[in-house]
């Protein structure tokens, strides 16, 4: 820009006359704010969800009384929440890119049920169709008991925001939750069970784990239970948290051969590599090893091939033949099994790729997991992958899915 074009525009703003307006009371600022929008974009979920029950307040519980400001100050904090919940270096890991307050809205319709109303939640209705079912329940609702309801929902609300928060901010002091939320991700489908065990201060590390578990049988291991997910909250509401743990167990008992036979076999596709990989071997690891681990906003480990996949395209017999494997296609059927792989640093296996294995060996000793730096990969063959591959296996049905199985 000239300083011509710069000077124009600063007799622009020189120009321009700032207006403030104040209106002390809630409900008329909410619906003097909605009829001078003109910002160019849509109000936000959040912005319309507080008009609307500032409306109900103001039209049939005489808003002016308390209920206005009640609603204004809780909305308040909701606001400051979401603020720290989008600042989080974890959310699109936790939440995905799309993320914005419309899905905490969603988690929440589908976390609880409110007298008066039917239940909001559906595990495939969308933010705005949720809003709207919100808005025709509002209709239906006894004048007397609208301002109960408006309480109850807009104060279990603004909790649901803060549990979503307090577990979000639980990543960077807690081991467990780092691995269940970060590096597993668990779906959202179980957010609504989650976080209102969180709420009510259920959500230990067992428990914690558990759904990390359900989640990989669930949607990890071939198959896509979607409404089971988001419905173990009606096991939740009707009989507790000892009935929502048995609810998963009684839902994964018969899938979990299944589910450790789909991993080992397919672990280079396998969105759970990861969480599993440290469970099993870096147990060692506390919070502060594991944050090591997390350079920028998101965990960013790598599946490694220690037998690497270039061996396969230069088809190099007497090379293939040294590892104890016959031929190419004997190769090719473990090559992306678990055996064949671990867990590495990101710059490490650029750094690795295509390298053989006395080169790997050095590679692998500069990794921030000790089970990385003392994995011998010079001694390593088609009979040390086959063993690694069934260890993992009795591994993940005797210890890793031990819960599913013994009741």
């Amino acid at each position: 820009m000239n300083k011509e074009e710069a000077n124009e525009r600063l007799e622009a703003l020189l120009k321009m006359v700032l207006m403030r307006l104040e209106e002390p009371d809630p409900g008329r600022a909410i619906r003097t704010f909605q009829s001078v929008n003109d910002r160019g974009v849509p109000l936000l979920l959040l912005d319309k969800l507080k008009s609307l029950l500032i409306y109900y307040s103001n039209t049939f519980c005489d808003g002016k009384r308390g209920l206005d400001q009640f609603i204004n100050d809780h909305f308040g904090e909701i606001f400051k929440i979401f603020a720290k919940i989008k600042k989080s270096d974890h959310i699109s890991s936790v939440g995905g890119s799309k993320f914005d307050e419309g899905d905490i809205f969603r988690y929440h319709a589908g976390s609880q049920r409110f007298d008066g109303i039917e239940f909001l939640g559906h595990y495939a209705t969308s933010t705005e169709d949720t809003y709207e079912k919100l808005k025709d329940e509002l209709k239906e609702i006894k004048k007397s008991k609208l301002k109960s309801f408006i309480q109850s929902y807009v104060s279990d609300l603004k909790n649901f925001y803060q549990a979503f928060l307090d577990l979000l901010s639980e990543i960077d002091t807690s081991p467990t939750t780092l691995k269940a939320m970060l590096i597993n991700t668990i779906n959202p489908l179980f957010f609504n069970s989650l976080i209102r065990l969180k709420i009510n201060n259920e959500l230990d590390d067992e428990t914690l784990r558990l759904f990390a578990k359900t989640d990989i049988v669930f949607f990890k291991s071939g198959k896509k239970m979607r409404t089971t997910a988001y419905n173990l909250i009606d096991e939740y509401l009707e009989k507790g948290k000892e009935g929502l743990k048995s609810k998963m167990i009684d839902q994964c008992r018969n899938y979990i051969e299944l589910a450790s036979r789909e991993f080992v076999n397919n672990a280079f596709n396998s969105s759970c590599f990861h969480y599993i990989f440290f469970e099993k071997n870096c147990q060692e690891m506390g919070l502060a090893d594991l944050k090591k681990l997390i350079p920028g906003k998101q965990f960013s480990q790598e599946k490694e091939h220690i037998i690497p996949i270039n061996l396969l395209k230069l088809d190099n017999k007497i090379e293939i033949q040294k590892l104890g494997f016959e031929n190419k296609k004997d190769l090719e059927n473990y090559i992306d099994t678990y055996g064949n792989l671990i867990s590495l640093e990101k710059p490490l296996n650029s750094k690795g790729k295509d390298k053989d294995l006395y080169e790997k060996n050095e590679i692998y000793k500069s990794s921030k997991i000790p089970f990385n730096r003392r994995f011998n990969v010079k001694g390593f063959n088609k009979k040390v992958l086959i063993k690694r591959n069934d260890e993992m296996r009795e591994w993940l049905i005797d210890t890793f899915f031990k819960d599913f199985a013994a009741h």
